[in-house]
């Protein structure tokens, strides 16, 4: 493992659109950082807003600690694309960005396997395209096919390294430019989808992960595989591999009620669940829920 990052250098961010839903979930995001954050709840803490906030969320932002910078959409029409907002902003006194789907929340201390000398994000949980479709992609951006393979986590599948970008650590120094490679390589995704590969038209909802798999290969980062602790999926069963695997980010997929996160029917992880639920069910009660249950809009940015 590489060296310790300071966790006042490390930024822990995100980016919501004015759809109450993910407004709610950004607030329970920073929430849990607080309440079960560890060392990480000295990191600086920054969301993007799609569109003006209202002051109301504003004020809670506001008690959280949590800067907020109203942001355009780069790519209208993919809101996928929204999150390309967090790698554009460097501090030279940051070293990491920490940059997390709405539908996360952090169940415990991260910081051990924070790092500034590659970009580190977990393997997908399901590889959606085939080795062929894969193949495309590499030989339309003229790319060298990487020989690397990472497990994914539902199946246990050997598949390129093409990770799930709800929980992404990235060196701050190497943020130069690549957002907006990224942004290009998913405009040329969907711009050609046809001439790249007859199969990736049904495919387009993953054009803005592919493309951050293609923008590490293009811009030559190094890049690291996080353990399945760091982006843990409570809406559908892993693996029996990692079954006994304790989380330390939990990424629900937009599952929980007003009673808190939905059980994701294993024993560790439900007992985690139980655990978050209870301690954060005052402010979930006062703050999330109120604010989850308003119809401001039902504008989409949509993590997986």
């Amino acid at each position: 493992m590489s060296a310790a990052v300071e966790p006042t250098r490390v930024v822990v961010s995100c980016v919501f659109d004015q759809n109450p839903l993910y407004r709610a979930e950004a607030l329970l995001l920073y929430g849990s950082l607080i309440k079960f954050g560890g060392r990480l709840v000295e990191a600086r803490r920054r969301a993007y807003s799609v569109g003006p906030l209202d002051c109301v969320t504003g004020r809670h932002f506001e008690r959280l600690g949590v800067e907020v910078i109203t942001v355009t959409p780069p790519i209208e029409g993919f809101p996928l694309a929204n999150k390309l907002r967090m790698f554009e902003q460097r501090c030279e006194d940051e070293d990491v960005l920490l940059a997390l789907d709405t539908d996360t929340v952090i169940a415990g201390d991260v910081c051990d396997w924070l790092q500034a000398d590659a970009v580190a994000a977990k393997p997908v949980d399901h590889n959606q395209l085939s080795e062929g479709e894969w193949t495309s992609l590499y030989r339309h951006f003229d790319l060298e096919a990487p020989s690397v393979r990472f497990r994914t986590h539902f199946h246990h599948l050997l598949a390129p390294p093409y990770f799930n970008s709800g929980v992404i650590c990235f060196p701050s120094d190497q943020l130069a430019g690549f957002s907006s490679e990224w942004e290009v390589l998913i405009d040329s995704s969907l711009g050609h989808l046809g001439a790249i590969d007859e199969n990736l038209e049904s495919r387009r909802y993953y054009a803005e992960q592919w493309s951050f798999a293609l923008a590490l290969l293009r811009r030559r980062l190094p890049y690291t595989a996080l353990p399945l602790e760091l982006n843990y999926p409570t809406h559908a069963p892993v693996h029996k591999t990692y079954e006994s695997t304790k989380p330390l980010v939990m990424h629900h997929h937009h599952q929980f009620d007003n009673d808190g996160l939905l059980p994701a029917g294993t024993l560790v992880v439900d007992r985690e669940i139980r655990r978050l639920n209870d301690g954060l069910s005052d402010f979930c009660r006062n703050v999330v829920w109120p604010l989850r249950s308003s119809h401001m809009s039902t504008s989409s940015y949509v993590s997986r």
